[in-house]
């Protein structure tokens, strides 16, 4: 077992509340559920205090993707039904004060966009960030995931 802090993630029944399986995960801030890829999506933070978002098939918790946004200070805008597929960072430190993170859960991409600009007809830039420094995939780690017969560190 690591000494390293983790949250669980578990999937149970509803009304009875019966655990069908659980999963210990890095330390998370906060937890939202994306309707349009059926995922569960963890907020944290990585060593060097930049936001790390970890996508899980909802139905499952099996590991799917981990997406580096490289800011540590940020609202998350989440509306039901206009982000639904999108996690919506709004900078808020220095460089980054108004600057829009968008993460594609569906397309698997990160795009940043500057602040609007005080021009009349000049519209922000917007670019994607590199996908290999960006996005990687979560590996599978059966040690760590626990089924309701087995121990494991959130089998309780």
């Amino acid at each position: 077992e690591s000494s390293r802090p983790y949250s669980c993630l578990a999937r149970v029944t509803f009304p009875g509340m019966q655990l069908l399986n659980s999963l210990a995960v890095d330390l998370v801030a906060s937890v939202i559920y994306d309707h349009v890829t059926d995922s569960i999506i963890t907020l944290g933070f990585s060593g060097s205090q930049t936001i790390i978002a970890d996508q899980y098939q909802a139905s499952t918790l099996r590991p799917q993707l981990r997406y580096s946004i490289p800011i540590s200070v940020t609202w998350l805008l989440h509306a039901p039904k206009m982000s639904d597929g999108y996690l919506l960072f709004l900078g808020s430190e220095t460089p980054f004060v108004g600057s829009i993170f968008a993460v594609d859960l569906r397309r698997q991409m990160i795009y940043q966009q500057d602040p609007p600009t005080a021009g009349p007809s000049q519209r922000p830039r917007r670019w994607v960030l590199p996908y290999n420094k960006f996005v990687e995939r979560l590996p599978e780690n059966p040690a760590m995931a626990s089924k309701q017969s087995q121990d494991g560190p959130c089998a309780h």
